[in-house]
């Protein structure tokens, strides 16, 4: 066997069992803090959300779980320190989805019969109070403990702000590349940013690698998020940011690009597209006719360059330097095969 396909091979094992470890400490957390029948149920009800980390579903790579265990283990070659950090990080992101799902109108069906006063409130658990308990279980400092704290509250500052600029462009008939652009830095760029530089403060690295790992969380964020983007649009049965009016990467491109008669027969196909299937094929079908998908491929890789720029200056030890080369390198836009 080459020497990649045992590499991949290991990283796939590695990764399969850091979810289910990630995914059980979790559950047994939540479980702890459970104090009426009630919030028992609800809280259970939410850990479903976990099921995307079971390793028998999922292969893929997981940020709040896998970006911060590298990041430790690049510092010090152990991930184990960190497996309470992404317990805490994982909580946070079922928080982060829910609302998003809530907001989207989009949630799973295992929360049929709850209102959306209930969810909210869940929600809110997952972001304000279970992961910072979970921290407090990180070995570490006080001091350091504190400045960890304070991370996460201001990265959960420049998340919410990222959302906003989302929200602000959903049905936008003039969105502007570099505001979407910025929204996705903010939203998810920050987000993974956050996870890696909190996992490197964790390690005790200098400000200057925090730093580095940060921006390397943050281009990886955009990365993974610009190619979520397309796959939702180019190979989806059904595009849920089409069906929401969400406007992403593909689809700000394409409007930036026609001119004011095109521009409002598109706008016209779009707005069909939230409830017609053959309306978002057709959308689909002018994208890739117009080279849309390609242009994406251009951002994608500009940010995967900055990515590994910014993994150059961290510079992890090995595995980990190996791992995150193989895992930055697998992500591809240009691999989809577009359902037409």
């Amino acid at each position: 066997m080459a020497l990649t396909e045992l590499m991949k091979e290991s990283i796939s094992l590695w990764m399969r069992q850091r979810r289910q470890d990630v995914a059980d400490e979790a559950k047994a957390f939540v479980k702890s803090y459970e104090t009426t029948t009630l919030q028992s149920k609800v809280l259970a009800t939410a850990l479903s959300g976990l099921r995307a980390l079971d390793y028998n579903r999922s292969k893929s790579f997981v940020p709040c779980v896998h970006l911060p265990l590298l990041v430790y283990a690049g510092m010090s070659r152990n991930d184990e320190q960190a497996v309470p950090l992404s317990v805490a990080l994982s909580l946070l992101e079922l928080g982060i989805d829910l609302l998003d799902n809530l907001a989207d109108q989009e949630l799973p069906l295992y929360w049929q019969g709850y209102s959306s006063s209930v969810i909210q409130l869940t929600a809110t658990k997952f972001l304000c109070c279970l992961p910072q308990l979970a921290l407090m279980k990180l070995d570490t400092s006080t001091a350091n403990l504190l400045t960890i704290q304070q991370m996460l509250a201001q990265g959960l500052l420049k998340i919410a702000a990222g959302q906003l600029q989302d929200l602000e462009f959903q049905g936008s008939s003039h969105p502007n590349v570099e505001d979407i652009e910025a929204s996705v830095l903010g939203k998810s760029g920050e987000r993974r940013g956050m996870y890696a530089a909190l996992a490197a403060q964790l390690a005790g690295a200098s400000l200057e690698t925090v730093e580095a790992y940060a921006e390397m969380g943050r281009s990886l964020g955009v990365v993974l998020q610009f190619t979520s983007d397309c796959t939702d649009i180019f190979n989806a049965a059904h595009s849920r940011d089409l069906a929401n009016g969400t406007r992403t990467l593909p689809i700000a491109l394409h409007l930036q690009q026609l001119q004011d008669t095109e521009r409002a027969s598109f706008l016209d196909l779009l707005a069909k597209a939230k409830v017609d299937l053959k309306a978002q094929e057709e959308v689909r079908a002018s994208l890739l006719q117009a080279g849309g998908l390609r242009r994406c491929a251009y951002y994608i890789e500009y940010f995967r360059q900055r990515t590994k720029q910014s993994l150059e200056i961290a510079n992890p030890k090995e595995p980990a330097l190996s791992w995150f080369k193989e895992i930055i390198s697998n992500v591809s836009v240009l691999s989809l095969e577009s359902k037409k």
